[in-house]
């Protein structure tokens, strides 16, 4: 967003600003007046003090839309923004309030599954969301679910759910007891990644959006390349 300025451009050199108002008064002493004049300098330190109200006026509104460290509305915006969350729990400098506010600023204007991954891409977090349609369940005609259920179509709340995989480096301890077997053992925890992906995508998500949150070996199930 670009800046607003409500201080005319001619007004920012003091010394113009001075002469140009005495020169606008009818003729008389005031519009002869010269910078060498008492008089001149304290109507110059009125002009000056002008233009530092408004300046500040122009900070506290700027920065109320463009937030950095120095903003006045840091923490107004952070109770805006239900500051702190799942998302940024400690919080502690101005910087990184203004980081925060930014961040679920952008967050308001996510729309799509390539909007979320690039936003957890921002936090750090590398994640790929699939679609029902980018299973095999979505490419062929007999559709089931797992645990299976048997129907002809896929139904509305399947066209919602997205799979969510946490790309991550850490699986392979959860891949070495998963050996042979088809389904992850409930009790083999994954890497940290997928629990943090999992609070920030259940806390952002819209309603009608059901994420289905998946391991590496059920990934390959679900023929998702």
């Amino acid at each position: 967003m670009q800046e607003i300025t409500i201080l005319d451009k001619n007004y920012l050199d003091a010394t113009q600003y001075t002469l140009a108002r005495c020169q606008g008064v009818p003729q008389g002493y005031l519009y002869n007046i010269t910078e060498s004049l008492n008089i001149f300098k304290l109507l110059k330190s009125f002009a000056i003090e002008y233009q530092d109200i408004y300046k500040q006026i122009e900070k506290n509104i700027n920065g109320f839309y463009i937030v950095d460290e120095n903003s006045i509305w840091l923490d107004e915006l952070m109770t805006t923004y239900g500051l702190p969350n799942v998302i940024f729990p400690d919080i502690t400098t101005a910087k990184e309030k203004a980081l925060a506010i930014n961040i679920m600023r952008y967050l308001k204007t996510l729309n799509s599954i390539e909007s979320y991954q690039a936003f957890l891409l921002l936090l750090g977090y590398s994640v790929k969301i699939y679609s029902i349609n980018e299973t095999l369940e979505g490419n062929i005609s007999f559709n089931y679910n797992l645990p299976i259920s048997f129907s002809n179509s896929t139904s509305t709340k399947d066209k919602l759910t997205y799979f969510v995989y946490v790309e991550t480096d850490s699986q392979n301890l959860e891949e070495f007891y998963n050996i042979g077997d088809a389904f992850p053992l409930d009790f083999v925890l994954p890497d940290n990644d997928f629990y943090i992906v999992k609070k920030i995508l259940d806390f952002i998500k819209p309603d009608y959006i059901i994420f289905e949150y998946i391991t590496k070996t059920e990934k390959t199930l679900f023929g998702i390349t």
